[in-house]
């Protein structure tokens, strides 16, 4: 848990492009120690851990759904991640999108580094953002598209 931040770079076939930077859990994290270390307990601490931890819960819910969205109704492209996660994923319109999301978990959990809440959201957002320019720019399933995605922590 001792990230503190991230940036994510992508570029595909297409013209596409993205970019984000964000802090991650560790940020949490560091709240959490902070409450439990300090000296002087307030009546609120456990109020305050309880409000922690329901952020954490609320990133889980928004990553869960994020990745629903990230395998449903997709075009057909590769998934090449790079940096600090490398992995390759195919996304196959003709298969459902339980295997996938199912296929996808799996190669994201083989990988040396754990994939944070924050670190995820970001991935299936430019996920989402790479199937809507891939309808808009009406590309080709002739030809071989991809999205490769450089996540640097």
């Amino acid at each position: 848990m001792g990230q503190i931040g991230f940036t994510m770079e992508a570029c595909s076939s297409g013209g596409f492009n993205f970019s984000r930077s964000r802090w991650t859990e560790g940020d949490l994290w560091l709240a959490k120690q902070a409450l439990a270390k300090s000296k002087n307990k307030i009546a609120g601490w456990s109020a305050n851990e309880a409000l922690i931890e329901a952020i954490e819960g609320q990133f889980t819910k928004m990553k869960e759904l994020k990745f629903d969205a990230a395998v449903s109704d997709t075009p057909e492209f590769e998934l090449c991640v790079f940096q600090d996660f490398n992995f390759k994923y195919k996304f196959d319109p003709k298969r459902s999108s339980s295997i996938m999301r199912f296929e996808l978990a799996q190669k994201i959990a083989s990988c040396k580094n754990e994939m944070g809440d924050q670190v995820a959201l970001a991935l299936f957002e430019c996920i989402e953002e790479y199937k809507v320019h891939y309808l808009s720019k009406g590309l080709s399933r002739e030809n071989y598209n991809f999205l490769n995605v450089w996540i640097y922590l």
